[in-house]
């Protein structure tokens, strides 16, 4: 029975120490890990007390779990290594986008910009058709192909997350279909 329990402890020493030391050499090039000794070289220890616990018996712990729970760990580590990155790779959320459903009425670029003029009597948003956002506006603008239509939307929408959405605009209709669109209003459909 003694031999068995050697033999546990003896694989968990050995996976313990794959495990550091295939984490180490994984992360090196990390700037997570440049930060964070940035962030450790500002916070000292208040005490030499919490010093000691956090360079020494925090790792000792560690290092005491590791070894009795190895099989955990080598559970954890492959979870990581083969699920949780295909899963993270699997699932990009769906991007937003206009549907024909949501089209309201069609404007022309004349209108849109006389519409969404801003007029800041304190001067600190420039008298153009969305303010600061003009730039922007001339981009949607530049973006138009002959025959294509400017029209209104409406839209509600959920994320990924269940979070319910409401975005308004404008959408450049192209050959019929909704394409790229401007957006001027984008709520949280459980924000007053």
């Amino acid at each position: 029975m003694m031999s068995y329990l050697i033999g546990y402890l003896a694989i968990g020493v050995v996976v313990c120490a794959v495990i550091v030391i295939a984490h180490h050499f994984a992360n090196e090039q990390e700037p997570r890990k440049k930060i964070k000794s940035w962030i450790d070289s500002l916070k000292k220890p208040a005490d030499w007390w919490l010093g000691f616990l956090e360079s020494v018996v925090v790792p000792i712990l560690a290092t005491a779990f590791a070894i009795v729970a190895w099989p955990i760990l080598i559970y954890w580590k492959l979870q990581e290594r083969f699920f949780l990155r295909k899963a993270a790779t699997s699932s990009e959320e769906k991007a937003f986008s206009v549907e024909r459903s949501d089209l309201l009425g069609q404007v022309t670029i004349e209108e849109v910009e006389r519409l969404e003029i801003v007029h800041d009597p304190l001067g600190a948003v420039p008298d153009l058709p969305f303010g600061h956002l003009n730039a922007a506006w001339r981009k949607f603008k530049d973006a138009l192909l002959p025959g294509d239509e400017v029209w209104t939307f409406a839209a509600d929408w959920t994320s990924e997350w269940g979070r319910r959405e409401h975005r308004k605009g404008y959408v450049i209709v192209r050959a019929g279909e909704p394409g790229p669109f401007f957006c001027t209003a984008w709520r949280f459909a459980d924000a007053a």
